[in-house]
């Protein structure tokens, strides 16, 4: 049977011939391993954030932070949610006044009608804003009324 390896004498196994497969699972785990820490550090490390704080602790202004690092779609996405909640509140808090500007209206005896005869008969034109000399004027008259 002919044998691989030369002319020494060989031992009576007939595996010698193939190459030893030590070496390669060394580099394959290797591989393997240099490419789980790769990995992790491009999903694990936040780099921009990383880089932005240093620009900010230099002195960088944001306006040139903003034209460098645009914000990601991940702060676009945040920026939407708050403007959504602070828009909620808003609305709430308009509800609530609506409801306290009507209980004070019942509690002055004030109808719905006679504020919208106000509303809707009052002159918006340039001629009907009071100039400041006007308004200087109506002070004293004012105060006098407060006083009494």
């Amino acid at each position: 049977m002919p044998r691989l390896g030369g002319e020494e004498p060989a031992r009576p196994q007939a595996a010698e011939a193939y190459p030893q497969r030590r070496k390669p699972n060394l580099y394959a785990m290797l591989a393997i391993f240099m490419i789980m820490v790769i990995l992790r550090n491009v999903f694990v490390k936040d780099y921009r954030a990383e880089e932005i704080a240093q620009l900010r602790a230099a002195g960088t202004s944001e306006a040139e932070i903003q034209a460098l690092y645009p914000p990601s779609r991940q702060e676009q996405l945040r920026k939407i949610q708050t403007a959504k909640s602070e828009y909620e509140i808003l609305k709430s808090d308009v509800a609530l006044l609506k409801l306290q500007v009507k209980k004070l209206q019942e509690a002055a005896g004030i109808q719905d009608t006679q504020i919208l005869e106000k509303t809707t008969n009052t002159d918006l034109s340039i001629e009907a804003i009071p100039s400041s000399e006007d308004k200087f004027d109506n002070r004293h008259e004012v105060l006098e009324k407060d006083k009494t």
